[in-house]
C-alpha cells in the first residue's frame, strides 16, 4: 500500500475529471523502494476540486507534502506543491495505486 508521505518529491503529471461519474484521477511519478513507479490517486464521489497554479514559490511539478483530513462525510486530500500552491478534493474516498498494479 503506498501512503501519501511517500509523495514528497513525486511528480505531478496531470488530472483527469469525469463531471457526470464525480470521479477524479491524479497521475504521478515517483520513486518507491528505489525504483521509478507510476501512480494514480483515484477518486470517487468528488464534490469539490481547486488546483491553483500561480506558483508563488517558483516553477516546479513536484509535490512537497500530500495529507488528507477525515470529516466522517467526506474526505479532503491536500496536496501541497513545491511551488507553492495547494491543490484541495473533497471526495468521498480516494485510493493511491501502482499503475501498473490495475
Amino acid at each position: 500500500m503506498i501512503t501519501l508521505d511517500k509523495l514528497h518529491d513525486a511528480t505531478f503529471d496531470r488530472l483527469e475529471i469525469s463531471w457526470a461519474s464525480g470521479e477524479a484521477m491524479f497521475y504521478l511519478r515517483a520513486f518507491i523502494g528505489g525504483k521509478a513507479t507510476s501512480l494514480e490517486i483515484a477518486l470517487e464521489g468528488l464534490t469539490s476540486l481547486t488546483a491553483p497554479r500561480f506558483q508563488p514559490w517558483g516553477p516546479s511539478t513536484s509535490i512537497n507534502k500530500a495529507w488528507e483530513e477525515n470529516s466522517g462525510e467526506a474526505i479532503k486530500l491536500t496536496i501541497e506543491m513545491q511551488s507553492g500552491d495547494i491543490i484541495e478534493a473533497r471526495a468521498k474516498k480516494y485510493t493511491v495505486q501502482n499503475a501498473s498494479a490495475k
